[in-house]
């Protein structure tokens, strides 16, 4: 993100903001890079905050949507509130999810969660604006992680499976 920031502040005269990932130089060598990822820290940095608000607040945002996005899918498969709460929560908080605190490409699955809650009401009520949220999403996605972009692709195609025979009736 400060590579962003950095050719902005040079573009500018204002100077430059530092590394992301220091000391290294080129941070972008180390993993994907997302614009949309990059947005939130780009923003915080932009107004000052430095590096440990910024990845703080990085890390908490992409935790809570990643909670919010699980509780609403599990919305769709249990009828009581506070089991779903509880799914989202534990969800956001697992270890494959912590493990990847140093990579948001592969923990940040909140849109991709959100384009599979679209797409499953879709299924169940065949509200087109539930299919184009879905779609939506899924194309946003691609500014998150591709990784994950392709993990979603195949989630809808399964998920689309499971529902065949209520989507071939719709039709």
């Amino acid at each position: 993100t400060n590579l962003y920031v950095n050719e902005a502040r040079e573009a500018l005269g204002l100077g430059e903001f530092g590394s992301f990932l220091h000391p290294a130089e080129h941070p972008l060598s180390y993993g994907e890079t997302a614009f949309g990822l990059a947005a939130l820290p780009m923003a915080l940095r932009a107004i000052g905050a430095n590096d440990l608000v910024t990845y703080y607040v990085f890390v908490s945002v992409a935790y809570a949507t990643t909670a919010f996005s699980a509780y609403l899918l599990a919305t769709l498969y249990v009828r009581n509130r506070a089991l779903a709460i509880v799914a989202g929560l534990t969800f956001a908080s697992t270890t494959c999810l912590r493990s990847t605190i140093d990579s948001p490409h592969t923990a940040f699955v909140g849109v991709a969660f959100a384009s599979l809650y679209f797409f499953k009401r879709y299924t169940l009520y065949f509200r087109r604006r539930d299919l184009w949220w879905s779609a939506l999403l899924a194309g946003a996605q691609t500014y998150f992680s591709a990784y994950l972009f392709l993990l979603l692709a195949i989630a809808i195609v399964v998920l689309g499976l499971a529902n065949v025979r209520s989507l071939v009736r719709e039709a």
